[in-house]
């Protein structure tokens, strides 16, 4: 997977470029107020998919601008 990611623990999701704002602003005000977000998401083929996101249960989300393997990775 390429490009935008948004990375929960052990599970990436893409993102695309047109919605990357307004998924990190969810994401962002689900984790404040301890809410579930519904996100319009990328699964590992491309196609678009909703994931709920539990901001009262996560402690860390990233998102990652690149989605380039780091060194560590294997793509």
């Amino acid at each position: 997977m390429s490009g935008k990611q948004l990375i929960v623990g052990e599970s990436r999701w893409g993102v695309a470029d047109s919605d990357a704002f307004e998924v990190a602003k969810q994401v962002q005000d689900a984790m404040t107020n301890g809410t579930v977000a519904e996100l319009g998401l990328l699964n590992e083929a491309g196609q678009p998919v909703k994931v709920f996101f539990n901001g009262k249960i996560v402690a860390t989300a990233v998102i990652d601008n690149s989605g380039d393997p780091r060194p560590s990775e294997f793509s």
